[in-house]
């Protein structure tokens, strides 16, 4: 297990375990970035009023779609730069392409998951709030948590 984490940090190691252990691993990555953001979020917001402990979860939700759909283009990136590159080539390269190689893609996947994820988190929050207590008035939209 600990010899999955590490190739998965790598990025350019061979894949050890099954094909969706990378995806497994960039799940539980996501999961922990979504939790410190939302612990971020309750402690920068905990003297506002309006930042009510039943909007925890809420936020965790919110913070958890744009978390993961960042997380999973970054590694759906990382899937397609290792089928057009290759690792072995990649490993190949000097220390300077590299990190332009291990800059551009998650820099690109976060510019895809993160409008992604924001849209997501919004269109499914208008849909719980919708659903437990009919439209949402104009004049609640603004108090959202995001």
């Amino acid at each position: 297990m600990r010899a999955s984490w590490r190739a998965w940090l790598s990025g350019d190691t061979a894949r050890l375990g099954p094909w969706w252990v990378n995806y497994a691993w960039t799940i539980v990555f996501g999961t922990m970035c979504a939790i410190g953001f939302t612990f971020l979020n309750v402690a920068l917001n905990a003297g506002d009023a309006a930042a009510h402990p039943s909007t925890g979860w809420t936020r965790f939700r919110i913070n958890m779609i744009i978390s993961l759909s960042i997380a999973l283009s970054i590694r759906l990136m990382f899937a397609a730069g290792a089928r057009v590159v290759g690792n072995a080539r990649l490993r190949g390269w000097g220390k300077a392409r590299r990190s332009v190689y291990f800059t551009i893609v998650p820099a690109l996947g976060t510019a895809i998951g993160w409008p992604l994820g924001l849209y997501w988190a919004i269109a499914s929050t208008f849909a719980a709030t919708s659903r437990s207590t009919g439209p949402m008035p104009s004049s609640q939209a603004s108090r959202l948590p995001f």
